[in-house]
């Protein structure tokens, strides 16, 4: 189930994320470039999760000192999906609240 070389412990999940949105008309590229780095975070810092606890969001969602806010926000967007997708499939995750994002993102990017 795992085509796309996710690791850690919700690779099987990201994998079955992507194809759903992929199914759905997305083309979902680029995301999983983003899923894929944020699998590596996961595996080095919460290598037994079964979900997304609010800590391992949070870490990963933070603004880098290199990064612009839009970047940030695109990072964010995706693992707010994914844990709206987690959610919807019986896994307890964290979903960042719509005033996570930096000031005017939301009409960029809309909700996550």
């Amino acid at each position: 189930m795992n085509e796309f070389g996710f690791t850690g412990p919700l690779k099987d999940e990201m994998s079955s994320f992507i194809l759903l949105k992929r199914s759905v008309g997305n083309k979902y590229e680029s995301e999983v470039g983003v899923l894929k780095r944020f699998a590596r975070y996961l595996t080095r810092n919460y290598p037994a999760i079964t979900g997304l606890p609010k800590e391992s969001v949070t870490g990963w969602c933070a603004k880098q000192p290199h990064e612009k806010p839009a970047n940030q926000c695109s990072r964010a967007s995706v693992i707010r999906q994914f844990a709206k997708y987690l959610n919807s499939t019986g896994h307890t995750a964290y979903i960042l609240p719509d005033n996570y994002y930096p000031s005017g993102f939301e009409f960029l990017y809309g909700n996550g």
